[in-house]
């Protein structure tokens, strides 16, 4: 974590940011701003089974938005107002995401039928 001090943009700072790739730091010559390893080739890891997964669900997530019809995205801005949402994109991600981590949650019928908005989207609790 960067610790600043004095005003907003001052010219002390020490710590680092984003997993160390920025350090910053104060020395007898005054500011520095580091970055470690540059030039170095970095290495990514491959995604564990479980961020693959989620990267794969919301990929569907994303796929499944753009199809929707302009009717229905503006069903899903009314709905991030309503929650404080910042926009219909970010209401429908959190639903369906919460959807796909905890089926459980689903709201059906007593004889099993998935209780939908009326649009389509199963409801959960």
């Amino acid at each position: 974590m960067v610790k600043v001090r004095g005003p907003l943009f001052s010219n002390q700072a020490s710590g680092s940011m984003a997993r160390g790739t920025i350090q910053y730091r104060t020395t007898k010559k005054g500011a520095q701003v580091i970055l470690p390893g540059a030039g170095k080739k970095t290495t990514n890891r491959a995604p564990t089974a479980n961020q693959a997964a989620h990267q794969d669900q919301f990929k569907g997530i994303a796929s499944d938005w753009r199809a929707l019809a302009p009717e229905t995205k503006t069903y899903w801005s009314d709905r991030a107002s309503a929650l404080d949402l910042a926009n219909g994109w970010s209401a429908y991600v959190s639903y369906r995401m919460a959807e796909a981590l905890d089926p459980a949650r689903l709201l059906t019928t007593p004889t099993g039928e998935p209780i939908t908005d009326g649009r389509g989207r199963r409801l959960f609790i």
